[in-house]
């Protein structure tokens, strides 16, 4: 009746009740259980053979979420129990879910509702989307290693469109922990995705928070703590790796633009980014600040980075602080072991050269 390949495989015990009201509606009434778990249906047929017309109400319990999920080709949520009801109507070609899907997997809840194609490949499906839950590793388990997303209460929605080539996210929106994030996504379907683009938009209250990341780290304790930040920009999914195109944002009070491309290959090779940064003062944005002698004021920076199988190279490395301003270009041979390691070009200027110098050194200029 609802021609989703794979909802109903396997052994079933099945009953049901057809009534046949005076004007001629048939009622059915339908309980099974099936590999999916047990399920009731209830609702008015429609005329056959396609029984367009149907209005149907429908309640399922199972034990595997992901294995209902993947029958609607989503590859998503745990294989836990979960709860599902629903009212939909079987339109042409599809069916018209008239009251939001709601399944609860312990702690994860997903609703949906629009139009969910028969066609193959479910092309021309259009639904409006929600997840919330507590644990995003475990709603997320067979899209990304659950140890790179911590577990905090996290609410996301979007528009999903199922197209020929690819299925577009439209509106999307999340929350987790202190991080919004509103997206609009083309995910390709056929050569490795390539081609995918997401266009983003990033705003958090303290950009120290997203070291529970564990792929992040300490690697922000550089940055003074609670600063907020946001970004956006876009992303491309290429043969190659993932094109920055155009992102930019702001981190406290400094603000940054980049792009490049962060490569696939092993090691990150290839890899190549175009930055620039400026704000009112390093001392109020990096923590380690208090341990040169270069005193609070403006700054400006901007470079060129390539990462070889050899060596990270920055060219046109340009600074301009209160007290100095210059150029620097670094070769820096991989992996690091020794100073001798590095190479360097320098020309800058400034007023008094013991801004550079740590603050325990002991420097006093010559007499002229």
């Amino acid at each position: 009746l609802l021609k989703v390949p794979g909802i109903a495989t396997g052994p079933f015990d099945l009953k049901a009740k057809l009534d046949v009201s005076q004007q001629q509606t048939q009622l059915v009434q339908i309980e099974a259980n099936t590999s999916f778990g047990h399920l009731t249906l209830s609702g008015t047929l429609g005329q056959g053979p396609l029984y367009t017309g149907s209005q149907l109400n429908l309640h399922l319990d199972g034990n595997d979420a992901h294995a209902l999920m993947s029958a609607f080709n989503v590859d998503a949520l745990p294989e836990d129990p979960f709860s599902l009801n629903t009212s939909l109507e079987i339109v042409e070609n599809g069916a018209l879910i008239e009251r939001g899907v709601l399944v609860t997997i312990k702690d994860e809840q997903l609703e949906l509702g629009g139009f969910l194609s028969f066609e193959g490949g479910s092309v021309g499906t259009d639904l409006q989307v929600s997840i919330k839950g507590k644990k995003p590793s475990r709603a997320l388990r067979h899209l990304a290693d659950d140890k790179l997303v911590p577990d905090f209460p996290y609410d996301l929605s979007s528009r999903v469109r199922v197209l020929e080539e690819s299925i577009r996210l439209d509106d999307f929106t999340a929350e987790y922990q202190d991080i919004k994030l509103a997206a609009g996504a083309d995910i390709k379907l056929k050569n490795r995705s390539a081609g995918t683009q997401v266009d983003f938009q990033i705003n958090g209250a303290d950009l120290s928070s997203l070291k529970d990341f564990s792929w992040i780290g300490n690697s922000l304790d550089r940055f003074v703590p609670g600063q907020a930040y946001h970004a956006n920009g876009r992303l491309v999914l290429t043969g190659s790796g993932v094109q920055l195109d155009g992102v930019s944002g702001q981190i406290g009070e400094a603000a940054f633009e980049l792009s490049g491309l962060i490569s696939s290959q092993d090691g990150m090779i290839t890899s190549n980014a175009k930055f620039s940064i400026g704000g009112p003062d390093l001392h109020g944005w990096l923590t380690d600040m208090n341990q040169s002698n270069i005193k609070p004021g403006k700054f400006k920076l901007h470079g060129d980075m390539v990462l070889t199988d050899q060596l990270l190279r920055i060219r046109g490395f340009n600074f301009d602080l209160t007290q100095a301003s210059g150029r620097i270009d670094v070769d820096i041979g991989l992996p690091l072991t020794s100073a001798s390691d590095i190479g360097f070009d320098l020309d800058i200027r400034g007023d008094d050269i013991r801004h550079f110098l740590p603050v325990n050194e002991v420097f006093e200029p010559a007499e002229v």
